[in-house]
């Protein structure tokens, strides 16, 4: 392979990466159906989510987050406001 044909090859990809690839990519980003979020934990906490996700494969904090959020949704208005009071220390 020449030099030339090197100086070819890289300016084609450098196109495919900045022309239609870019394109192609900026598409599936807008497509995105989920959102980061931030929020604080405690360190116990953090690691307690982190053991959680040991428990089936290929489950993420994401998981174990709403998995929470799930269960508590099944709970009354009360035992949910009771839940909150303790979490809070009240």
């Amino acid at each position: 392979m020449t030099k030339d044909n090197r100086r070819n090859i890289s300016a084609d990809s450098l196109k495919a990466l900045t022309g239609e690839h870019a394109k192609h990519k900026a598409k599936k980003v807008s497509e995105k159906t989920h959102k980061s979020y931030l929020f604080s934990l405690t360190e116990s906490l953090s690691e307690e989510i982190d053991d959680y996700t040991l428990i089936a494969k290929k489950t993420s904090r994401s998981d174990i987050v709403k998995a929470g959020i799930y269960m508590f949704s099944k709970l009354s208005k009360s035992e949910q406001k009771e839940i909150l009071k303790e979490m809070k220390g009240e």
